[in-house]
């Protein structure tokens, strides 16, 4: 008696990628390529039409992106698996497609040995959840007035001073993913009414009837209109604002805001 193959469905928008992609994994004796999408939309209508064990999803593509496409699929589906492509690398985009419930992420030119090793590596590994942790770790140095900051799989930090909004580039993958995951630390030296804002994935993630997001762009706007006031406003204003963008709809994930504003010089005793 044969085997039952691993039924394959391949998502991307590029058809050259999608056609170079089945080509490649058809000739796999223990593979089936079921079919193939161009669009998020697409995927989801396949996966209920063919049923496939694995699908390899593009993470950015015209209208329904990869994550959200992932995350839909999981939430229907909770046995399939799904592997995110992309063309780029990067902590914060393997994070999230990590969070939308993919089980793995290849880089699209990756070797063809590599393909394979997450292929297999995929269909036999199951969800891991809640076996990871997202944070950062800031330690605010008062004498020397400097703030020291590492993150693992959070949202990427801002930093308000001299009248503008920089975004502080720590990125890095969850605590508890990897045994051998890296972490880079980031030293800020601080000036009177410098502001650094912190906020959770559900803030930027909270969805309104429509399913849009709050996102990135709502939040900065906020911060920069309360950055001259009070780390106090912040806070009011972001909650108050992800509260009304969703107008009734579910919190996502964990709502979280934390913001510090630096005071004056501390007194020379």
């Amino acid at each position: 008696m044969t085997e039952a193959r691993a039924k394959i469905l391949v998502v991307d928008d590029h058809p050259v990628v999608r056609k170079g992609l089945s080509t490649f994994l058809s000739n796999e004796p223990d593979l089936e390529v079921v079919g193939t999408a161009a669009s998020g939309e697409e995927a989801i209508a396949m996966v209920a039409e063919a049923a496939p064990d694995l699908v390899l999803m593009d993470l950015s593509m015209p209208g329904m992106g990869g994550i959200e496409a992932t995350r839909r699929l999981v939430e229907t589906n909770p046995s399939i698996r799904v592997v995110m492509l992309t063309s780029f690398g990067g902590h914060e985009r393997m994070v999230e497609a990590l969070k939308s419930g993919a089980v793995g992420y290849v880089v699209k030119d990756t070797v063809p040995a590599e393909m394979l090793r997450a292929v297999n590596f995929s269909l036999g590994e199951r969800r891991i959840e809640g076996q990871f942790v997202s944070l950062i770790y800031a330690v605010w140095d008062d004498r020397n007035r400097s703030l020291k900051i590492a993150n693992s799989g959070l949202p990427r930090p801002l930093y308000c001073h001299e009248g503008k909004i920089e975004v502080i580039e720590a990125t890095g993958l969850p605590l508890g993913l990897f045994d051998d995951a890296e972490y880079d630390e980031f030293t800020f030296k601080a000036k009177p009414d410098d502001m650094f804002v912190f906020f959770s994935d559900g803030i930027l993630d909270a969805r309104n009837k429509a399913g849009d997001m709050f996102g990135r762009r709502r939040t900065e706007a906020i911060i920069t209109g309360c950055a001259d006031i009070s780390a106090d406003c912040v806070v009011k204003s972001l909650f108050k604002a992800v509260t009304e963008h969703a107008a009734g709809e579910e919190a996502f994930d964990d709502e979280t805001v934390v913001a510090i504003k630096v005071k004056g010089e501390p007194k020379r005793k």
